[in-house]
């Protein structure tokens, strides 16, 4: 079979077929994380993970994008500026400052663009409640308590450089 040219900035490994052509260029609509990158490789090169990985293989999703082995229903994303986000298929929460520089909740169904911030929106207090909790159980996941000072300091830090 002759290959299926596929420009570079999409290609993801070698595509030799339309059937692998598809599954790079398929759009995912399912939650996964970054730390989901480091298990999925090392699945797919055959090798262990580490137990005390926080990702899981994204495996399944390769073979089938509506695969029930996935599992996970958010997203969780810290930045260095001390923003931090949980995405689930229908919301965003994001809170800025560890929580005390401001918040952001964007419906993603009614408005995928993000361009209406309903953290202020009264109707909304449930939703925005309900995923700051889930927020910061997932940071909590992720060692934040036991790491916070020296977060918070190299947050502080950066930002007294910027001035």
């Amino acid at each position: 079979m002759n290959p299926v040219p596929v420009p570079d900035s999409v290609r993801a490994g070698p595509v030799d077929n339309l059937k692998n052509a598809r599954l790079f260029l398929r759009p995912l609509l399912r939650s996964t994380e970054h730390v989901d990158l480091y298990p999925t490789l090392a699945d797919l090169a055959g090798v262990s993970a580490p137990d005390t990985l926080q990702g899981k293989s994204l495996k399944p999703l390769l073979a089938d994008t509506e695969s029930s082995a996935w599992a996970k229903d958010q997203a969780f994303t810290i930045s260095r500026s001390g923003g931090e986000s949980i995405r689930t298929n229908d919301w965003r929460f994001t809170q800025w400052g560890f929580g005390e520089k401001g918040m952001e909740l964007y419906n993603l169904k009614n408005d995928p663009g993000e361009f209406t911030n309903q953290a202020r929106n009264p109707d909304y207090t449930t939703v925005l409640k309900t995923l700051k909790k889930r927020l910061l159980a997932k940071r909590d996941d992720a060692s934040f308590a036991s790491n916070k000072a020296v977060i918070v300091e190299k947050v502080n830090l950066k930002k007294r450089i910027k001035r």
